[in-house]
């Protein structure tokens, strides 16, 4: 799977949790929501290094 699917899928998934988010008792989805990001953004950084685009 390359890497933008791979995004994409977090991203649909994130959106899945938010929905089933309920008043109490969820404070473990926000964690998992948080964790997801992250491995959001350590995709994105792998892409940018994969296509040449350093970021400093």
């Amino acid at each position: 799977m390359n890497i933008e699917k791979k995004i994409e899928v977090l991203k649909e998934t994130i959106k899945w949790f938010r929905k089933q988010i309920e008043p109490h008792d969820c404070g473990w989805m926000y964690t998992t929501i948080d964790g997801i990001k992250h491995r959001i953004s350590v995709l994105r950084k792998d892409l940018r290094l994969k296509n040449g685009k350093k970021r400093i």
